[in-house]
């Protein structure tokens, strides 16, 4: 039971988006 999944994780997606962006 992952508490972490239900919390949107805005560090997460931004280094994901920037990842992908380089």
């Amino acid at each position: 039971m992952n508490h972490k999944e239900q919390r949107p994780n805005d560090i997460g997606i931004a280094f994901y988006l920037f990842k992908i962006c380089i």
